[in-house]
C-alpha cells in the first residue's frame, strides 16, 4: 500500500514537471512572434512622421532646415529644397543729361551793321562791322555767301559739301565766297569786307546731291555772318538784293 502510494506521487510529480516543461515553451514562442510581428511594422509600415522609408537625414532637408554637418540655410545639402537666389536686377537705364544748346541770332549779344546791300552789282564791296557791347567780348566772325532762302542755323550750314546751302566757289573771278577772321585783344569790334560775286555755283555734295546756287537780280542771295562770342556762339544774315 505504502509502496503504490509513492508511485503515485511520483507520478504526479512527474507530470506536473512536465506541465511546467510545456507551459515555458508555449509562452516562449508567443514571446518571440509577438516581437517580430512589432518589428515588421515598425519597418514596413508608414508612420505618421513621413512616407514609407523616410529617415531623419531626409526629412532634414526641408527649406531652411539645417542637416548633418551643413548649414540652417541648406547650403552644400543635396536634400535641400531651398530655392536659388534669382538673378539680381540689372539697373534702370541712366536718365539723360541736361541738352546743351549755343546761342542763336535771337540771343547774340553781338551788334553788327552792314553797308548797302539792295542793288548790288557782281564785284561790289559790303563792309560787315560787328561789336560786342560793354561787358561782353568778340572771339571771331565767319562771312559765306549763301542761297536766298537758305536757313542758317548750325556750324554745318556753312559747310558747302555738307549742306549744299552756301557757295562753294568764286560767281566771277576775284570774288569772295569765305571770309574767316579771328577777333584780336580787346577783343571788341572788327570790320569785314566781303566782295560779292554774280553767277552760278554748281557742285556735288558729299553724299553725291547736285548742288546749284545762282545769285543774280532775279535770284537774290544772302551773307550768313557767324559771330563767335563768350559762351558760345550765333548767327545773323543779310539779304542781298542784286540790280
Amino acid at each position: 500500500m505504502n509502496r503504490l502510494a509513492q508511485h503515485r506521487t511520483a507520478l504526479t510529480v512527474a507530470a506536473a514537471a512536465l506541465l511546467a516543461v510545456v507551459s515555458f515553451g508555449c509562452s516562449s514562442g508567443n514571446s518571440a512572434d509577438q516581437t517580430n510581428t512589432t518589428a515588421g511594422r515598425s519597418a514596413g509600415a508608414p508612420s505618421a512622421a513621413g512616407p514609407l522609408g523616410s529617415s531623419p537625414a531626409a526629412t532634414s532637408g526641408t527649406a531652411g532646415g539645417s542637416t548633418p554637418g551643413g548649414t540652417a540655410s541648406g547650403a552644400g545639402d543635396p536634400t535641400s529644397t531651398t530655392a536659388p537666389a534669382g538673378p539680381t536686377a540689372a539697373p534702370g537705364p541712366t536718365p539723360p543729361g541736361p541738352t546743351v544748346t549755343f546761342p542763336t541770332s535771337t540771343t547774340n549779344p553781338i551788334q553788327v551793321r552792314t553797308s548797302n546791300t539792295s542793288g548790288v552789282r557782281s564785284g561790289d564791296t559790303i563792309t560787315i562791322h560787328a561789336e560786342a557791347p560793354p561787358g561782353s567780348k568778340l572771339y571771331g566772325v565767319k562771312v559765306r555767301l549763301c542761297a536766298g532762302d537758305a536757313e542758317i542755323a548750325y556750324d554745318a550750314d556753312l559747310n558747302p559739301t555738307q549742306t549744299g546751302l552756301c557757295v562753294l566757289h568764286p560767281l566771277a573771278p576775284g570774288t569772295d565766297t569765305l571770309k574767316d577772321l579771328p577777333v584780336g585783344p580787346p577783343n571788341q569790334s572788327i570790320d569785314v569786307t566781303f566782295k560779292v560775286g554774280a553767277g552760278v555755283d554748281s557742285y556735288n555734295r558729299q553724299d553725291g546731291t547736285p548742288v546749284n546756287i545762282r545769285c543774280d537780280a532775279a535770284h537774290p542771295c544772302q551773307l550768313a555772318v557767324k559771330l563767335q562770342f563768350p559762351g558760345g556762339f550765333g548767327f545773323k544774315t543779310y539779304r542781298l538784293e542784286y540790280a
